[in-house]
């Protein structure tokens, strides 16, 4: 793995990704993809027992912050669990309080959770990450219950915006990037059909800007992130990351 993959296991993902207002307006927009799915799933539940909710790949745990907060709102009592493969990130997650309900420090294609454990699983941006994606699925499949609610979400690397940032405008993406899988919406549906799964919708966010550096000069701004916003909306086939939702077929 190169330096600069290293130093993202290693780094605090909080001021990284929360503490710049770029990467924290792309945070936000998944965790309005992450409410809107809850909402809609969980919107005539009556049952009071408290949701089981897994975070798989959960890094320092920036999305439990997130799944508390929504849930929260949303009147839905539950249990945050987590896993992840870094003793790194585990031990933050740990230390911080973020996973109440238990925290494994696992590989995704291996949990340590019984089968249809949980109500909710999320996995965000971790498959592009995994050789052999499909393991991954199959086990947060395994690991959810019959009509439970799974959220993936990836980024569209395999759009023909991406396919221009990598190999031509910025070639040194495919030197650096620790990604093994570059999804479209098309491969993603595949994938996730090859497991017990019903995908129920595909949400697109945001815009592929085919370079780094004029990436950060449209997410810099507020106005520059509402136009990428709507051009995602007109272009979907080349947003910057999908995200699939699905249940646990019977």
């Amino acid at each position: 793995m190169n330096g600069s993959s290293e130093h993202w296991y290693v780094d605090d993902q909080f001021a990284r990704q929360l503490g710049d207002p770029a990467h924290a307006a792309v945070i936000e927009r998944r965790w309005s993809h992450l409410a809107d799915a809850l909402r809609g799933h969980f919107c005539s539940r009556t049952d009071a027992r408290p949701l089981r909710v897994l975070d798989i790949g959960c890094g320092d745990g920036i999305n439990l912050v997130g799944l508390d907060r929504i849930l929260s709102q949303l009147g839905l009592p539950a249990r945050l669990f987590a896993a992840d493969m870094s003793a790194i990130r585990t031990g933050r997650v740990a230390e911080a309080g973020r996973a109440p309900g238990a925290l494994a420090m696992a590989s995704v294609t291996a949990l340590p959770f019984a089968t249809g454990a949980f109500d909710v699983v999320l996995c965000n941006h971790v498959i592009e990450h995994v050789p052999g994606p499909g393991a991954v699925v199959t086990e947060l499949a395994r690991v959810l219950r019959p009509g439970g609610l799974a959220i993936i979400g990836v980024p569209n690397e395999g759009c023909a915006m991406a396919w221009l940032r990598n190999h031509v405008l910025q070639r040194s993406v495919l030197k650096t990037t620790d990604h093994v899988n570059f999804f479209t919406r098309g491969s993603l549906l595949r994938l996730l059909g090859r497991a017990p799964l019903v995908v129920e919708d595909v949400r697109a966010g945001g815009l592929f800007v085919p370079h780094h550096r004029l990436s950060r000069l449209f997410t810099a701004s507020p106005r520059g992130r509402a136009l990428l916003d709507l051009a995602g909306r007109l272009w979907p086939s080349q947003a910057a990351d999908l995200t699939a939702i699905a249940t646990r077929r019977a």
